[in-house]
């Protein structure tokens, strides 16, 4: 019988299908089959990893790492050991990689690890390494320039936050970084001006800003503008509920030097309290109460102010001969002739013996004494 063409097409496309039917199985009979090998160690560490157990992941971790140094199971072991505050190990296990093989985090775990340590060489460097490759990094950047600032680096300081800034030039954090660097160069010409300049950005953004409020009656104070200063600091205590001790001594130190004695009375007694017992900071806060008290006529207060600066200082001979003259106030003879006695004993040794000042007031307290 004759088929038609169509009919016999079909058949001989089925006879092919039927025939590579059977040769494939034939021949993938001749290849070996590949399976994955799962670590099973590492799918363990994931998992754990997910729920915050870092301790377990770490040791899943350590396994892995031991059959196949891996570099990824590495970063992740050593971000373990980060969270577990183990800086050292996370130190140690990504010291192994090569710096250009590092990730982005893997980097900041090292400047971290480093910083928790005080490792003051290695977190230049490493800081220095990410904003080289890292320009946007913001939490570096203002770290560094932080760290910079502690370390009296100011030039170091703005360099670092800088950085960031030219990116970034209303990031706060940095802004006040790099204020605090302007306000710290001593070398560089308007500094006190710069820094204001720069916090005068911050205040435009967060009017609020207690640091920015503070540093600005700070830098007015150095400038000798006191007047333009005392509104700022004033704020600032305010803002803490004067429980900042450096913005209240600050305030009426200024405050003094205005002549604002009641004022200033007040506010370095608070200074003293929030302070003690730091003795080179309670000794200048009671030489200057001491001239507020005198100013204010409570003569026995700058007498016990005196006392005290007596006390931290043995050698100031100034001190023993205003607190004679306190004594001599209160009508206090014994006092008087014992301290205008100490007043000549230990002046020798000071500077004020030097000035022709000095010496008229140690001629004077001489007569004083040989009438006693």
């Amino acid at each position: 019988m004759d088929y038609p063409n169509f009919i016999i097409k079909r058949i001989m496309v089925r006879k092919l299908l039927m025939l590579l039917l059977c040769i494939v199985p034939v021949a993938m009979m001749g290849k070996k089959e590949k399976v994955a090998v799962v670590d099973t160690m590492l799918v363990r560490g994931d998992s754990l990893m997910a729920d915050f157990d870092y301790y377990g992941a770490a040791a899943c971790y350590e396994k892995s790492v031991a059959a196949s140094d891996a570099r990824n199971v590495r970063h992740k072991l050593a971000e373990c050991y980060y969270r577990l505050q183990r800086y050292r190990d996370c130190i140690e296990c990504l010291r192994p990689i090569k710096q250009d093989s590092l990730s982005h985090t893997g980097m900041r775990m090292m400047y971290y690890s480093y910083h928790a340590l005080e490792h003051n060489d290695s977190i230049a460097v490493w800081g220095d390494l990410i904003q080289y490759s890292y320009r946007r990094d913001m939490e570096v950047a203002v770290s560094l320039a932080r760290f910079y600032n502690a370390q009296k680096q100011p030039i170091a300081a703005k360099c670092a936050a800088g950085n960031y800034l030219h990116y970034d030039s209303l990031c706060v954090p940095a802004l006040k970084q790099y204020g605090y660097a302007q306000y710290l160069d001593s070398e560089c010409e308007d500094s006190y001006q710069k820094a204001i300049a720069t916090y005068d950005k911050i205040l435009k953004i967060d009017n609020d800003d207690f640091e920015a409020v503070f540093m600005k009656g700070m830098c007015l104070s150095m400038m000798d503008s006191l007047k333009l200063a005392m509104p700022y600091l004033e704020r600032a205590a305010k803002m803490k509920d004067y429980t900042h001790a450096p913005s209240v001594l600050r305030l009426g130190l200024v405050a003094a030097d205005l002549g604002y004695d009641v004022e200033a009375r007040d506010y370095l007694a608070k200074a003293e309290m929030l302070m003690m017992p730091e003795p080179e900071v309670v000794y200048a806060i009671k030489k200057k109460q001491a001239g507020v008290y005198c100013n204010v006529r409570e003569y026995r207060k700058a007498a016990d102010a005196l006392l005290e600066c007596i006390r931290l200082h043995p050698n100031d001979a100034l001190a023993y001969y205003n607190v004679s003259e306190m004594f001599r106030v209160l009508g206090d003879d014994s006092n008087y002739k014992l301290y205008l006695t100490k007043f000549l004993e230990v002046v020798p040794g000071d500077s004020m013996s030097t000035t022709d000042e000095g010496k008229r007031v140690i001629e004077e307290a001489k007569r004083r004494l040989a009438k006693l």
